[in-house]
């Protein structure tokens, strides 16, 4: 067989073995799609199946999560000589960081994302998610203030998670003990995001800021709202107890007292 034959079948290998990947990955059968990218990586002729076999075998990890793995060829992909020209670029430096994510690696994860934001363009719909991420790998970090930074631009672009993000800033300003600033955050929470699933979140922490601040009427305020607007919520025990535990801190004994004996009875 001459020279020119062997490449032409090695080419021909290559763009098989892959087009049988991708239709195992699309058929959800990530462990074999992984199995035949590999065969369509034995020989590189073809740059852009190099290129693309890279990115979806690392799609086929990432799913099956092997992170680990899935970082790795991930970043074969962005070394191989076509990716930079291509959209997949920009999706495996967003998968990435999310795989590191998703291992508790918050460090490597915020400087994967940071990438990421630096290189990506206010219209991509990612944008807003990957501030939410970077916030909470910075609260992760106890490194609260750049935590509130990320989750303010996430709250900006305003995406699913705004209103995760927005209560997220409360809950940092909580950790660095800047209680007015909780209460200040989370006072028109309500009204900004009216059908959040964490408006009964947001007053028990307002209570919970209102005592640190000395304030006892507002806190009581705060975790009576619970009982009357979210009579379901899983903090309504917790806000019951601390209604009465205000009370009798504030001396008003008699009122504590039948606070408690509310709470039993019920």
């Amino acid at each position: 067989m001459s020279g020119l034959e062997n490449i032409r079948l090695q080419q021909a290998y290559q763009e098989v073995s892959y087009y049988r990947a991708v239709q195992l990955f699309n058929d959800g059968n990530y462990d074999k799609a992984v199995v035949h990218f590999d065969k369509a990586l034995v020989y590189k002729h073809n740059k852009t199946y190099e290129a693309l076999a890279y990115y979806w075998k690392a799609e086929s990890q990432y799913r099956s999560e092997q992170f680990e793995n899935s970082i790795a060829s991930y970043q074969h992909f962005q070394n191989s000589p076509l990716a930079r020209t291509m959209p997949e670029f920009q999706s495996a430096s967003y998968h990435i960081a999310y795989a590191y994510f998703k291992l508790w690696k918050f460090a490597k994860s915020l400087k994967a994302f940071e990438v990421f934001v630096g290189n990506t363009k206010e219209k991509d719909m990612r944008l807003h998610d990957a501030y939410v991420r970077m916030g909470d790998s910075h609260c992760m970090l106890k490194a609260y203030t750049g935590a509130i930074a990320d989750y303010e631009k996430a709250v900006e672009l305003w995406g699913l998670d705004a209103d995760y993000a927005a209560y997220q800033i409360a809950l940092a300003y909580q950790q660095m003990e800047k209680y007015d600033k909780v209460v200040e955050r989370l006072l028109d929470f309500g009204v900004q995001f009216s059908n959040s699933t964490y408006r009964d979140d947001a007053l028990y922490r307002m209570g919970e800021a209102y005592i640190k601040l000395g304030e006892s009427d507002k806190a009581i305020a705060m975790f009576k709202k619970i009982e009357s607007v979210f009579p379901s919520s899983a903090y309504l025990a917790d806000a019951k107890m601390k209604v009465g535990l205000v009370l009798y801190n504030s001396e008003r004994y008699s009122e504590s007292i039948n606070q408690f004996k509310a709470i039993v009875s019920d």
